[in-house]
């Protein structure tokens, strides 16, 4: 194994500057960007494409990208960044892919390098912390080629490259597998969901009138950044935008402390509560598990307390989420701008079947959700084994 910087292996190159005018509704040209990165890794040319006139390959030649190329994302949002730094292996499609800015490509100026495990060793912990030392900027962060070219990387002979890759791209089939299994399970439930609530068959009523609570958080300016005190520090975590989104209490947290809770305290959020996303991506949904912690409520979010002798919670999240395709995804894709509202939504009706329907189709999920632990923990049990092998590989 060989401790080296970047720079003795690689060169980089900037991206082109395009601009929106260029694009076009449909060619075999596409602008490779920042979001085609993926947060994992994975390269996706057809996400949120953006299309060029097939004669800019001819006119921007040297910016053209090709199967097996090795690119990373040199910009990120302040806020919430996922892609800083973030390497991925370029797979054209049959498209034809030009090299936006922002976006580095990665020119070996030495043999024997395998793009997989350089991918890999510029994925790591170490390198990405590294990075994250040097990102500037205002509202985007934005790390430079200099920097980049300077990350320590851990080489080794081509073959050994080659078999570490091979196993740590085994490892991450074998988590898309799983990825798919659970997605399987959710069509399963939203399908039995379709078949016994779908005909209108039950009655229906304007969800304001079986909830208890429903709004939205406080202004922003009640809870501003400099609001946000350490975990240690804290007396209660806010329930954010990426609770709703990723569906799950874990992920990074803030806190504020008991003087700003008591200031916040009817915006509290309590096990069994539904919370909804309302702004940049709206309407994802969230029970609050019943061993959640007490929070208070982000502006970015909605709070909904129902009325258990009305609704199952369980039943209740698929009606919604169900209605959220319907009328929010639609939307988005006309082009319509949306928001979620607590007055909008509470004027909608909602069907509400018997009760004991209600527990029939929980039930259900119940079983469903069994079968989804076992993989949940497959899955997680996989995570910990690439990320083991990441840090001894790599550091």
């Amino acid at each position: 194994m060989e401790e080296i910087r970047l720079k003795d292996i690689c060169d980089l190159d900037n991206g082109y500057a395009f601009k929106s005018d260029d694009y076009v509704e449909s060619s075999n040209t596409l602008n490779c960007r920042m979001s085609n990165i993926r947060p994992d890794g994975s390269f996706d040319i057809l996400y949120s494409a953006k299309y060029l006139p097939d004669e800019f390959v001819k006119k921007y030649k040297n910016y053209v990208l090709n199967d097996g190329d090795l690119i990373i994302a040199m910009t990120d949002m302040a806020g919430d960044p996922k892609i800083l730094g973030v390497p991925t292996v370029v797979d054209t499609k049959g498209y034809k892919l030009l090299l936006n800015q922002r976006v580095g490509r990665l020119r070996f100026i030495r043999d024997g390098i395998n793009a997989d495990y350089l991918k890999f060793a510029l994925q790591c912990k170490r390198v990405r912390d590294y990075l994250k030392m040097f990102a500037g900027g205002g509202v985007q962060l934005n790390v430079s080629k200099k920097d980049i070219l300077n990350a320590p990387i851990r080489m080794r002979a081509i073959g050994e490259q080659q078999s570490i890759a091979d196993l740590l791209k085994r490892i991450i089939k074998l988590q898309k597998l799983r990825e798919q299994e659970l997605q399987h399970f959710d069509n399963l439930i939203k399908a039995r969901f379709v078949e016994m609530f779908g005909d209108q068959r039950y009655p229906q009523e304007p969800l304001d009138n079986n909830v208890y609570e429903m709004f939205i958080g406080p202004f922003g300016s009640a809870l501003k950044n400099e609001c946000f005190v350490e975990p240690e520090n804290g007396y209660c975590m806010v329930y954010e935008q990426k609770h709703a989104i990723q569906k799950t209490m874990d992920v990074t947290t803030r806190y504020v402390n008991e003087k700003k809770y008591l200031e916040l305290k009817r915006f509290s959020v309590y096990p069994g509560d539904i919370i909804v996303s309302c702004r940049g991506t709206i309407g994802e949904i969230f029970m609050v598990p019943k061993d959640a912690p007490l929070g208070i409520m982000h502006p970015s979010i909605m709070k909904i307390r129902l009325n258990t002798e009305k609704y199952d919670q369980k039943f209740f999240v698929l009606a919604l989420e169900q209605y959220m395709n319907e009328h929010i995804n639609e939307a988005k894709g006309s082009g319509v701008k949306m928001a979620v509202t607590a007055t909008t939504l509470g004027k909608e009706s909602f069907v509400i079947p018997p009760m004991e329907v209600q527990k029939q189709f929980a039930d259900f999920v119940k079983q469903v959700d069994k079968s989804k632990v076992a993989i949940q923990k497959s899955l997680a049990e996989t995570q910990l084994l690439f990320d083991k092998l990441m840090q001894d590989y790599f550091g």
